[in-house]
């Protein structure tokens, strides 16, 4: 929120959270070959519906599993650049970016 000569003005871009208000954490970042999903203690239990990772400019890349989110995403195939990861789950959206060396 923008306050300009006392009227409140949505700002399109809000503050990131800070990493200890996310609910996980994503490493290595910069990425090789796998990145991996460390879960804070906020991180819903609640059951993925869908996880992907987008290009920067906002093309899926890759769709996701369960598995993928558990054991660690591939990214050797990806070309370096940003990338961000989206999982949806029942109870929550959450959106997290990382480099790719």
């Amino acid at each position: 929120m923008v306050v300009y000569q006392n009227i409140e003005i949505p700002s399109a871009v809000e503050p990131a959270p800070a990493i200890s208000d996310a609910p996980a954490l994503l490493f290595p970042n910069p990425a090789k070959d796998f990145i991996y999903i460390q879960k804070h203690s906020t991180y819903s239990e609640a059951p993925v519906i869908a996880a992907f990772l987008y290009d920067i400019q906002g093309k899926i890349v890759q769709n996701l599993t369960n598995t993928d989110l558990q054991q660690g995403i591939f990214t050797g195939d990806l070309q370096s650049g940003m990338y961000y990861l989206k999982v949806i789950q029942t109870q929550q959206v959450s959106v997290y970016h990382f480099s790719k060396m």
